[in-house]
């Protein structure tokens, strides 16, 4: 799934893309620094989730997982 998003974000141009790039996690040194950033990285890459979401390649990924990680 990783990997399907970083293609999805290697396709969108440069000036469009989210800050922190192709990655969709990053490092904090404390929890309550860690949420906070966590809230606004999904705020910048939303547009890029709902992308995977619908992709074709994630779909057919998601239908080789087991049920609990279908349901999450």
């Amino acid at each position: 799934m990783l990997a399907r998003y970083r293609e999805l974000a290697e396709e969108v141009p440069k000036e469009r893309r989210p800050p922190g790039g192709t990655e969709l996690v990053r490092y904090c040194d404390t929890r309550f620094a860690s949420k906070i950033l966590m809230a606004i990285r999904y705020h910048n890459v939303r547009f890029l989730l709902e992308k995977l979401v619908i992709d074709e390649g994630y779909i057919a990924w998601l239908a080789k997982q087991p049920h609990d990680t279908r349901e999450k």
